[in-house]
């Protein structure tokens, strides 16, 4: 169940039938319910899967670190999202279900 908390056209926080409104960094949002998955993943999926939990994890542990050195990437992204980007793109190699990282390739700040 939703609630509206200012007002009939203001922004609203929950479900309402197949809409979800919730509120993110100060942005008010509206999108559609997900819908349950069908089928197995692929392959091109688990291999990413592998390397996002991977990299995830190890970033994970740094977290404060990451604030400080990503903190003013200058995109809307928060610095924990910047640079698991960053080093999924150029740290990690291998695929599933070993994905190894690079850790002289690893950007922390």
């Amino acid at each position: 169940m939703a609630s509206i908390t200012k007002g009939i056209l203001g922004p609203f926080k929950g479900t309402v039938g197949t809409v979800v409104g919730s509120n993110w960094r100060g942005i008010d949002y509206m999108r559609s319910r997900s819908g349950k998955r069908s089928g197995l993943p692929s392959p091109a999926q688990l291999d990413q899967q592998a390397k996002f939990s991977a990299m995830r994890k190890l970033l994970q542990n740094m977290k404060a670190v990451m604030e400080v050195g990503f903190g003013h990437s200058g995109n809307q992204q928060t610095p924990i999202n910047s640079a698991l980007s960053y080093n999924l793109k150029n740290a990690i190699s291998g695929n599933y279900p070993d994905p190894t990282i690079q850790f002289n390739m690893l950007l922390i700040s």
